[in-house]
Parts: C-alpha cells; structure tokens; sequence
C-alpha cells in the first residue's frame, strides 16, 4: 500500500504537466441558429443529388424526458409538409433516421412558451451547446461523419 501512495505521489506531477501542455481548440463548439421567418433559403441546404444520398448525414434525437414532441425540419428550404413551419413532430424517444428514415435532419422548431437544451455528439460523448427558445433553429454540421443532435425540451 505504501509503494501504491509513493507512485501516486510522483505520478501526480506529470498528470498535471500533461494536462496543462494539452491543446486548446479555438475553434468555437456548434450551437444551433435561430432563423428568422423567410430566411430558410439563406441557410446551407444541400442541393437535390446530395439529398438523393443514401449515407445518414445527419439526425435530431428528441430525448425521452422531454416535455413533448419537437417540430423537425428534414431540409431548411421553406417547403414544409405541415403548415406550422416544419416537416413532422418528432416524439419523446426517437431519432429522425429511424422515426421517419431521413439521412439528413437540419433543423427543429420549438412552440411558444417552450424552451429546448441542445446537445450535440462529439464523438465520443454528448456535449451541452445551449438552452434555446421558441422558434425555428437550424444545427450546424458538428464536425463528426455524422451530425448527431439532441434535444430536451421543457416549459420556459
């Protein structure tokens, strides 16, 4: 036990100077956008033969804790097949790839008087990007081969 002690001991400076000699990425962490009403065509949108892909590129995960569906967006073009701004309500629980076999989700609406905390997989874990309000948010590719996104949405 006491050899266990003297290693910790000695080992402790050269975790810390590992540590502090670690790069630093300056590169901010995504967040999603807000888009404001008509500006959908403004926002990165693949083209119709990247659409016909058939890799997945990208999902939104509406956790199962969350306060209720989450409006998702397949494609930010403005052609919506539900009238309310969005393409389907993606329930508690689901992933947009496997409730409604998209390879690409680019973005979700949240209603009035509801909130959403966003996350986004960093490869090896979620990380937190921000807690957002109501309306139409776009997220931005995440650096990983495919752009994994989560939401949690509550009253705010």
């Amino acid at each position: 036990m006491k050899y266990l002690k003297r290693l910790v001991v000695l080992a402790l400076p050269l975790l810390a100077a590992i540590s502090l000699g670690s790069p630093v990425s300056a590169t901010p962490s995504p967040a999603p956008q807000l888009v404001a009403p008509g500006e959908e065509n403004k926002i990165s949108s693949p083209d119709s033969e990247s659409r016909a892909a058939a890799a997945l590129v990208s999902y939104i995960h509406n956790r199962s804790d969350s306060n209720g569906g989450v409006g998702t967006i397949r494609w930010l073009d403005g052609d919506y097949d539900d009238p309310r701004g969005f393409d389907a309500v993606l329930a508690r629980g689901w992933r947009t790839n496997v409730a409604f076999g998209w390879q690409q989700a680019e973005a979700f609406y949240i209603g009035n008087e509801r909130c959403a905390n966003t996350w986004y997989w960093g490869g090896s874990n979620w990380v937190y990007s921000a807690t957002v309000g109501a309306g139409t948010w776009y997220v931005p590719p995440t650096g990983q081969s495919v752009s994994g996104w989560m939401v949690q949405t509550f009253v705010c």
